[in-house]
């Protein structure tokens, strides 16, 4: 990568998501990155009363119904593996950027989730605008594994994420050009995920939540 677009690279992760190593928000030109303030959901478990290999195949139907790809199933063993790609707004919290002006938020206040898929901006290096992209890609696979319990069984559903963060010049017409940076991370259901730059990620219990919700609480 030229040092050139390694520069514009920086600025817009920082100025977008820059946050302090202790979590405290931190204004970096004109704006400020608020962390996530929840904590990781972790792994979540249910119990149902019913045989549990009729459990496995409620959840596989429940699961493909609501969209998933079935990359895998063990009757044996009664664990089921199903992808996610796209957007990580339903699954990820990854705090708020906020619009500042001499160190203080703008009136009225301008924000957005830090999970959004596209972010289009621009800086202006030596009074040049130069239009950027940032992407962020979410892929998961959820494991939801069911195990016998007295009279019934118990659900267990926990996640992978991988998230994708890249960086695009834009040109005029908004079209993208070349790639100036990109950075993948990976965590897990009870982690949160941190990219370089700053931008912290955080599982919000849903992607795991998916396959539980085709049960009551103590059914």
């Amino acid at each position: 990568m030229p040092s050139a677009w390694r520069w514009f690279a920086a600025v817009l992760a920082v100025g977008l998501v820059a946050t302090s190593l202790s979590g405290a928000a931190r204004a970096i030109e004109n704006f400020v990155y608020e962390p996530p303030t929840r904590e990781p959901k972790g792994e979540l478990s249910r119990f149902v009363r019913e045989n549990p290999d009729i459990v496995l195949e409620q959840v596989w139907a429940f699961v493909e119904q609501q969209g998933f790809s079935i990359e895998s199933v063990n009757p044996q063993d009664r664990i089921l593996v199903a992808r996610y790609s796209g957007d990580p707004r339903p699954f990820l919290d990854c705090g708020l950027v906020v619009a500042q002006n001499d160190g203080k938020p703008v009136e009225p206040r301008r924000e957005y989730s830090a999970n959004r898929e596209q972010v289009r901006t621009y800086r202006s290096p030596k009074g040049r605008r130069v239009g950027l992209l940032r992407d962020l890609q979410l892929d998961a696979r959820l494991v939801v594994r069911v195990e016998p319990r007295g009279t019934g069984a118990r659900v267990f559903a926990s996640s992978i994420y991988v998230a994708t963060k890249s960086i695009n010049r834009l040109r005029k017409g908004g079209k993208t050009d070349e790639l100036i940076d990109r950075e993948v991370i990976s965590f897990r259901s009870n982690e949160q995920g941190r990219f370089e730059k700053g931008t912290i990620c955080v599982p919000n219990g849903k992607l795991e939540g998916i396959a539980l919700n085709l049960f009551h609480k103590g059914s």
